[in-house]
This record gives C-alpha cells, sequence and structure tokens, in this order.
C-alpha cells in the first residue's frame, strides 16, 4: 500500500475516533459545539472515502487540497484550538497543521 493511501485510511479511522471522543464528552476541538464538530469530522471522512473510491476524481483532489489547507492555516495560526483529554494543548495546534499538510499532499499523490 502506498503511503498516500495510509495515510488516508489513517485520517478516516482518526476521525472515526475523534467522532466517538466527542460522543463520550471529550471532544477533541475547543469552542465548537460537539454536534458540529461530529458533522465536521463524518463530512471529512466521508470525502476522504471518496476520495479512495475515486482516486483520480480532480474536483474531489482539488476540494480536499482547499479544505486541508485551510484546516492546516487555522490549526497553525490557533484558529482551532485542539483538546487533549478535553484540555487545551498548543502544540496540537503545529502537529495537526503538520497532518492536514500531509493530507492535501497525499490526495494528490498517484
Amino acid at each position: 500500500m502506498k503511503a498516500s493511501k495510509a495515510l488516508v485510511l489513517a485520517s478516516i479511522a482518526a476521525y472515526g475516533v475523534g467522532i466517538a471522543a466527542t460522543l463520550s464528552g471529550s471532544p477533541p476541538i475547543a469552542d465548537i459545539p460537539a454536534n458540529a464538530q461530529i458533522a465536521m469530522m463524518a463530512g471529512m471522512g466521508g470525502l476522504l472515502s471518496l476520495h479512495l473510491k475515486y482516486p483520480r476524481n480532480e474536483w474531489l483532489k482539488i476540494a480536499l487540497t482547499l479544505a486541508y489547507g485551510g484546516l492546516a492555516a487555522a490549526s497553525f495560526g490557533g484558529l482551532q484550538k485542539w483538546n487533549w483529554s478535553g484540555q487545551p494543548q498548543p502544540i496540537l495546534g503545529p502537529a495537526m497543521a503538520a497532518w492536514d499538510l500531509a493530507l492535501a499532499v497525499a490526495v494528490n499523490a498517484d
């Protein structure tokens, strides 16, 4: 399996865990309502799943690249505040930005 596909699969799994964490009362993002987080994670996981089914769809690649580029900027800039066990952790912003940038590249790898 290519590293790009493995990263996409791992991200889909991470969204599932994020949904479970949110439902159990430990949402991964601060200051965003739980229902909105669940919807966002389900939506992005769904788009990544579509990418696995249609890996050559250029519009989907563009949409995912733009989305993950924007999410990376939001995480790195501190607009998206990430929690660990219910507590904000500033180091998670740059870490999530790196993950999002890697995903933006991975969806374009053939």
